[in-house]
């Protein structure tokens, strides 16, 4: 019997940091400080519906277990019956490869994730390029090839409605996952654009414009050997993805160690006193006492101590 008493101490803590939902103000005018109250009542809703408080939780969950979090804000045209929505989601943290340089989310270069769909869904999320793409010849999780070539179709063979062997995809009753690769890069290429510009006499000659390509960063999508999406940017100015840490970081992007991995050695060894104390309290519950005539324990005595009566005797 092994007690765990790191689990309840960690989910107590984070239980009391996302127990209350925060109060967020919006500026629609940073001149004045005019506050829009409509957009500050749907971020409230949209908090309420999709259980943000347990997103951050779970996010908090694992900063104390890995050394850092991440939350991804998207936008996921699947949702509401094809009509779109913002998505909060906890990425794993072992699908995210930062800029090795980085310090923090805000000087990073470069970041890119990776994340394993079923191609029926990758083609729904691009249509336009998703066609091409075909099974990966092993399962994306796994080092090593599932199956060699030319024996039988990659994947893992599966009873499943998702699968039958008439499918429009070409499945074969097979299992077809697809590792997709997401790159976000602040690109600094330039491009130069020709255009009609008014010169010092207000007559229109053709200048070439020289500016950058992806002023908002550069977003790419991309599974083994199909490029899904390669252009701008689409949520604007930065990343979608944010950064949470438990423990201060000193000129890295990663801590040294999580709190889990700092108390883990010393947590072992409180929890197996504390087990033993709980199977010592057992083991007392099954106690059985042998005593010899020649002791005086009478059965008189046996009824007085039954009975809360005084149990003293001369000697």
């Amino acid at each position: 019997m092994q007690i765990n008493e790191m689990k309840r101490l960690i989910l107590t803590e984070l239980s009391d940091l996302t127990d209350n939902s925060p109060t967020v103000y919006v500026t629609s005018n940073p001149v004045t400080g005019t506050r829009d109250e409509a957009i500050e009542k749907a971020m409230q809703a949209y908090w309420q519906r999709y259980f943000i408080d347990m997103v951050v939780l779970e996010a908090c969950a694992d900063a104390a277990i890995w050394p850092c979090a991440f939350f991804e804000v998207i936008w996921d045209p699947l949702e509401l019956g094809g009509q779109g929505e913002v998505k909060v989601r906890v990425r794993p943290p072992q699908t995210l490869f930062p800029d090795s340089y980085a310090t923090n989310d805000e000087d990073w270069r470069y970041v890119i994730t990776q994340d394993v769909l079923d191609i029926n869904e990758v083609r729904q999320r691009w249509p336009d390029q998703g066609w091409r793409v075909r099974p990966d010849a092993s399962r994306p999780s796994d080092p090593m090839p599932m199956t060699m070539p030319m024996e039988r179709p990659s994947g893992v063979g599966l009873l499943s409605p998702l699968y039958p062997v008439n499918a429009p995809v070409p499945t074969h009753g097979m299992d077809t996952r697809v590792a997709v690769i997401t790159a976000r890069i602040k690109d600094a290429t330039l491009e130069v654009i020709p255009e009609l510009l008014p010169d010092a006499e207000g007559v229109k000659r053709l200048r070439r414009t020289v500016r950058y390509k992806y002023p908002q960063g550069r977003y790419i999508v991309a599974t083994s050997n199909v490029i899904l999406y390669d252009g701008p940017m689409p949520y604007g100015d930065g990343f979608d993805l944010i950064r949470v840490t438990l423990q201060p970081t000193v000129h890295r992007f990663w801590p040294e160690k999580s709190i889990v991995g700092e108390l883990l050695e010393l947590q072992r060894a409180s929890d197996k006193l504390e087990s033993l104390v709980v199977e010592n309290a057992l083991r007392m519950q099954k106690l059985s006492c042998w005593l010899m005539p020649t002791r005086g324990l009478t059965a008189h005595l046996c009824r007085r101590a039954r009975t809360g009566g005084p149990q003293t005797r001369r000697v």
